[in-house]
């Protein structure tokens, strides 16, 4: 399980089991420092590092071992249409983006779904709003 305790080191270890290699292409959407640290640390040498999600304005990251693993990190603005080869890759199916979903909750569980969040017990914490 993984906790706000969880050290960077084995989170990488857990993404690179996940997907079972080191990802080539990591795409940060979130935002959160901690996680465009894990996608700087998780990223294969040479890879490249998309940061589409932004958050503070200083973050502290391993700049020094990206440099030398020549990690490459690229910036975007996030606007609707701009990542039609993502999303033709998702909704194609060559992209799987289902497991990173961790935790699925009822629209009556939002406080649990939100508690989970807050933990730092989840990836991707998912509420259903409604029955379709």
């Amino acid at each position: 399980m993984v906790t706000r305790d969880t050290k960077e080191e084995e989170m990488v270890n857990k993404i690179h089991q996940l997907f079972g290699k080191e990802p080539e292409i990591t795409i940060e959407c979130s935002g959160a420092p901690s996680s465009l640290r894990l996608s700087l640390l998780a990223t294969k040498e040479g890879g490249t590092v998309l940061i589409v999600g932004h958050g503070p304005h200083d973050v502290n990251l391993p700049i020094a071992q990206a440099a030398i693993r020549e990690v490459n990190i690229l910036g975007s603005f996030r606007y609707r249409n701009c990542f039609p080869l993502s999303i033709a890759l998702v909704s194609s199916g060559k992209v799987d983006l289902k497991p990173l979903i961790s935790h699925r909750y009822t629209f009556a569980q939002t406080l649990d779904a939100f508690n989970t969040a807050y933990k730092g017990e989840g990836v991707k914490v998912m509420i259903k709003v409604r029955d379709d």
